[in-house]
């Protein structure tokens, strides 16, 4: 079996990709500016807050592929793409959860789908 993208496209991954590398530059450059206690309860940035509105554009259906794909780069199934029915099935079932902050409070959330277009053979593929 292989992964099939209905409701999200590799576009919109790269797109998200690229908001999510921004806020975690903007978040590393805010941890080192300010002391640790305050880190914790860090106010939500712009680039955090461009994250967050970009993903709740996205229909349910996309928003819980998106999901998928966060857990498939997070390497959550071994790199097993056959996995990706019950990723995504499993994601549906968090979409009353709020999506959107979920992935965007993830520190690597970047790096989770970067490494989900190098498992698929994406990365790279789309002009940004």
């Amino acid at each position: 079996m292989t992964m099939n993208l209905v409701s999200l496209t590799v576009a919109q991954i790269e797109d998200i990709t690229r908001l999510a590398e921004i806020k975690a530059a903007k978040d590393a450059q805010d941890d080192l500016a300010k002391p640790v206690a305050l880190t914790k309860n860090r106010v939500p940035n712009l680039e955090r807050q461009q994250l967050v509105a970009a993903i709740e554009k996205l229909p349910a259906a996309a928003q819980a592929e998106l999901m998928a794909f966060t857990l498939l780069g997070k390497d959550c199934t071994g790199g097993d793409l056959s996995c990706w029915d019950e990723l995504v099935l499993s994601a549906q079932g968090e979409l009353e959860y709020d999506i959107p902050d979920q992935l965007a409070s993830k520190l690597r959330l970047h790096e989770y789908l970067r490494r989900g277009l190098l498992l698929i053979g994406q990365a790279g593929t789309h002009p940004g």
